[in-house]
């Protein structure tokens, strides 16, 4: 057993799925996987790998996924209940389309992790509070919004909010573990709620700084798989047909 879990999310069918999972296994050994599935149950029952778990909640498949506040909540929830007696020290999220480009890239981020004493690593990491972010003015419509962070932080500010591209994160176990743990009170977008939370809990949040320009919320034409591998990028988004079985 590895001391790295890593969590795939998908929707794909089962002969992409397959495909995914057997380049993640062949080329990124020193991770253990698990499948989160957010397509259909008939799909989901085709999938023949052990460690899955269907995901049901309709705020996964939203359409508009900022407006709807797309939530990965009950990801976490169910599979920290899953793995809750196995001791693995480290959760690696990424969904389907974010991809691995070295063997050592769980140990990279881990090493960037301890390096910066972090509990919670991500890409695009910002302080959005007290700025025009859309984001952040969207969110403050809802009266429930600050008191959420208020109800649940530790910190002296509880003003804070930070905002984290959503497709990868790496995490120590017991941030990990308490974020899945709390009720998702009011809708936050995920891309709010899980640094946010992390943080006002007490866990320390920093940024895989040097991984940033390999990871884009859009295919760009100055950025391919083959640029990000020349560079030696660890990961690379988006790539949405790489698994597509024609």
């Amino acid at each position: 057993m590895n001391d790295i879990l890593t969590i795939v999310l998908t929707h794909q069918t089962e002969p992409s799925v397959g495909r995914m999972l057997d380049y993640w296994a062949r080329e990124v050994p020193t991770t253990d996987l698990w499948l989160a599935y957010g397509g259909t149950r008939t799909r989901f029952e085709a999938i023949p790998f052990p460690n899955k778990s269907f995901i049901e909640d309709g705020r996964l498949r939203t359409r508009d996924h900022q407006r709807e506040k797309q939530s990965y909540s009950s990801i976490f929830n169910t599979i920290a209940k899953a793995i809750a007696r196995e001791p693995y020290e480290f959760v690696w999220f990424m969904e389907y389309d974010h991809m691995p480009l070295t063997p050592e890239a769980p140990q990279l981020f881990r090493q960037d992790l301890e390096r910066q004493g972090a509990d919670l690593l991500g890409l695009h990491l910002n302080r959005i509070d007290q700025t025009i972010s859309p984001h952040y003015l969207y969110h403050l419509s809802d009266p429930n919004f600050l008191a959420f962070w208020q109800k649940h932080s530790v910190r002296r500010d509880t003003t804070t909010v930070l905002s984290m591209f959503g497709s990868g994160s790496f995490w120590k176990r017991e941030a990990f573990d308490a974020v899945a743990a709390i009720p998702e009170g009011t809708s936050v977008y995920l891309e709010i709620y899980f640094p946010t939370l992390a943080h006002h809990l007490g866990f320390r949040v920093r940024e895989a700084t040097e991984q940033n320009r390999f990871v884009t919320a859009r295919p760009m034409k100055n950025r391919t798989i083959e640029m990000a591998r020349d560079a030696k990028a660890w990961t690379f988004h988006p790539h949405k047909t790489m698994w597509d079985v024609s």
